[in-house]
């Protein structure tokens, strides 16, 4: 069985300066293991702006090997919970300095495997100077 992930990542740049991004990356985590990963595009986010990431991950069967017995469960119970860690390293323009710092999302999905639905999303976002 594999599982197919559309992330559909929303970055919200609340600041009065433009946060330009390197390569990122999203790693999916399920029972502290981690399952998949997938690179993130290069980009940049205009002073008080939002930008739309997609990312499609690909969880393949084969990452759960550790707890299987966990994994049986969750299946039988017909819902997963994953964490998902996206990190976007960039730096800032202020006036004339530019800064480096890394971004940090950390979210928990609840999935329901009958119809592959997202039924709960807590998410955290912080920034590294």
């Amino acid at each position: 069985m594999n599982i197919t992930l559309d992330l559909k990542l929303s970055v919200h740049n609340p600041n009065h300066y433009s946060f330009k991004h390197g390569t990122g990356y999203s790693q999916v985590y399920y029972q502290n293991d981690e399952v998949a990963n997938v690179d993130i595009a290069p980009g940049n986010i205009g002073e008080k702006e939002s930008s739309g990431i997609d990312a499609t991950v690909i969880v393949a069967a084969q990452n759960f090997t550790s707890n299987t017995s966990g994994l049986i469960s969750d299946v039988m119970a017909g819902m997963m919970s994953f964490d998902v860690e996206t990190r976007l390293p960039g730096r800032v323009k202020i006036l004339f300095i530019k800064k480096h710092v890394v971004t940090i999302s950390t979210c928990h999905l609840d999935v329901q495997l009958t119809n592959l639905t997202v039924t709960s999303q807590v998410c955290k976002s912080k920034a590294k100077l």
